[in-house]
């Protein structure tokens, strides 16, 4: 895993029981559900839709579709959701 591409393509970097470089975590590599619904053991355990982002803001979803990476969100964004 690269350094520069860790917090778009794991889940829950940075969080104490999310993926750490370097630590055999072969569940939260790639891109999952928690990247842009947010955490989900609270959902897991009480689905609720207020417990879960159903459907994350635009600027969440920049945060690693940017103008280099996807050089056509802004016509597709309403298609990616």
């Amino acid at each position: 895993m690269q350094p520069d591409c860790v917090t778009c393509h794991v889940t829950g970097f940075g969080y104490p029981t999310g993926f750490r470089i370097g630590q055999d975590a072969e569940s939260l590599a790639d891109v999952q559900c928690e990247v842009c619904h947010g955490p989900g053991g609270q959902h897991a355990r009480r689905p609720e839709p207020r417990n879960i982002r159903r459907r994350p803001p635009k600027n969440l979803c920049q945060r690693c579709h940017d103008a280099n990476q996807t050089t056509d969100f802004d016509a597709d964004f309403e298609h990616m959701l």
